[in-house]
């Protein structure tokens, strides 16, 4: 993995679409009926940066109807067994909002093209797997998956984003 890989998907990005299963990946996550439809419809905008001290570092930014705000700086590895590695040491970057904690590592899929973001929620009991893909310069698909930890259920859904000038 290199910078060049990195640098398309760095930029602002507005959100224009989720698709049909987007309700049941929020639900999945513990999320009640009303900040599933306002989530749903809210303006959502992801700003990636490379970081200026490391080559493979992200700096991002979520920022959803300018009422959540969440701000993180990770390392994006080479590989997954590279970034499960890190986990095992407890390299991880640390999140948290709205009540709930999540340990990141992050790794490039060489064979997908894709930045792929791993967040832990133990105490919730399940994890998420976010599938960064560019469809063109200027669109950003975010593939999403929540699934419990113990492997008994998974939920699939779909954001694109758009890049913003």
């Amino acid at each position: 993995m290199s910078a060049e890989q990195l640098k398309p998907f760095a930029g602002v990005w507005k959100r224009t679409n989720v698709d049909a299963n987007y309700d049941a990946f929020l639900a999945a996550q513990g999320q009640g009926w009303l900040a599933r439809k306002a989530a749903a419809v809210a303006p959502f905008t992801k700003t990636l940066t490379v970081s200026a001290s490391e080559a493979n570092r992200f700096d991002d930014h979520t920022s959803i109807a300018g009422l959540l705000n969440v701000s993180v700086s990770y390392l994006i590895h080479g590989s997954e067994a590279e970034a499960r590695a890190a986990r095992e040491r407890k390299e991880v970057a640390v999140e948290e909002a709205m009540g709930k904690k999540s340990e990141l590592v992050a790794w490039w899929n060489e064979e997908t093209s894709q930045i792929v973001l791993n967040r832990v929620f133990a105490t919730e009991g399940y994890q998420g797997f976010y599938r960064h893909s560019l469809r063109s310069e200027t669109v950003l698909q975010l593939d999403l998956e929540i699934a419990r930890l113990d492997g008994s259920s998974s939920v699939i859904s779909q954001e694109l984003f758009q890049r913003q000038p």
